[in-house]
């Protein structure tokens, strides 16, 4: 159980940067996510330095909030 994880997240897609967004994934193997999204995944207690071959984090602005679910 300690080196367990999970999370869930919600995406957002900003239809005009969805094809840069998979160039760079398919590129880079970058990984376009929220600042706050980036940073909790640095804190994580399972962050590693990435190998060359592992996706990297690219910061976007933070998405705009969205109403709670019904």
């Amino acid at each position: 159980m300690r080196q367990s994880a999970g999370m869930m997240v919600n995406y957002v897609y900003r239809l005009g940067e969805v094809e840069v967004n998979h160039e760079a994934y398919a590129r880079d193997r970058t990984v376009v996510a929220s600042r706050r999204f980036e940073q909790h995944a640095k804190e994580s207690m399972l962050a590693v330095v990435p190998a060359k071959s592992s996706p990297s984090l690219s910061s976007t602005a933070e998405p705009a909030e969205l109403p709670p679910s019904p």
